[in-house]
């Protein structure tokens, strides 16, 4: 798969707790504020996978129709001089 993690959205519609529990330590350590970091945690993580299992690209990693490539790869930004 030239490099690229095989790394997949559940097709549950609950995240795993696993996946909740480090987002939440991350809004925690980010955003001391937080009010209830554990459900912005889990609410961001459904909408990730919704979006995930919404796109090809992501959910078929040998999907011939979407272009892969590394950062080194990538085209370089332009400077704005050209």
């Amino acid at each position: 798969m030239d490099g690229f993690v095989e790394e997949r959205a559940p097709d549950s519609p609950e995240p795993e707790r696993d996946r909740v529990d480090s987002r939440s330590k991350s809004i925690r350590r980010e955003h001391p504020e937080a009010e209830d970091p554990d459900a912005a945690a889990e609410e961001g993580l459904k909408d990730s996978d919704a979006r995930t299992n919404e796109d090809p690209a992501p959910r078929d990693l040998e999907e011939e129709g979407v272009e892969r490539r590394t950062s080194d790869e990538a085209t370089a930004p332009s400077d704005g001089s050209a």
